[in-house]
């Protein structure tokens, strides 16, 4: 992918050999953006979840998929499957290639390999006022409901639900 400054981004399915780029990544996290993607500032948590979340081997349950810029990983996306059919959806960008669309396409080819999964609705819980969060998800471009309680967002997704202009990354998306 080519973003609009000129800049190679590649995505691909997280590898075992990610592990310290994935720490890395998430180390570089602004106070702001650990505690709006984790609602919290625990580091050591962040840590826990980098490591036995992330980096674990692909299935239909659990995937993840990376974006490099170079030899450097500047985002992660990746599902969970809390129910048939439904998994939770998180994406962290690096604070520096935030709002470049990074996060979008991740996305998309993550929603692309959850459908072929059998994944139909990605569900993500939001802190209220983020607004690059609830941009993304609006961005990938699939019928979403929202509830608001307590001041979070639960988002709902709907993968077999595009809207009319949502481009399809087609078979090869799969990894």
């Amino acid at each position: 992918m080519i973003l609009p400054g000129g800049e190679r981004v590649r995505i691909r399915p997280v590898r075992p050999t990610d592990g310290a780029a994935l720490l890395e990544l998430h180390a570089n996290m602004s106070p702001e953006s650990v505690y709006q993607r984790f609602f919290g500032l625990n580091r050591i948590a962040v840590e826990k979840y980098v490591l036995d979340r992330l980096t674990r081997p692909p299935s239909v349950g659990h995937q993840s998929m990376t974006a490099w810029a170079d030899q450097t990983l500047i985002g992660v996306a990746s599902y969970e499957q809390t129910e048939p059919h439904i998994a939770d959806f998180a994406v962290v960008v690096a604070d520096g290639w935030r709002e470049r669309g990074i996060g979008t396409v991740l996305g998309r080819h993550l929603a692309s390999v959850a459908q072929h999964h059998g994944i139909t609705t990605f569900h993500a819980d939001v802190l209220g006022g983020n607004v690059l969060a609830e941009r993304l998800v609006r961005d990938l471009g699939f019928t979403s409901t929202v509830h608001y309680d307590g001041g979070v967002g639960a988002w709902d997704i709907e993968l077999d639900h595009p809207t009319p202009s949502t481009p399809s990354l087609g078979p090869a998306a799969h990894p």
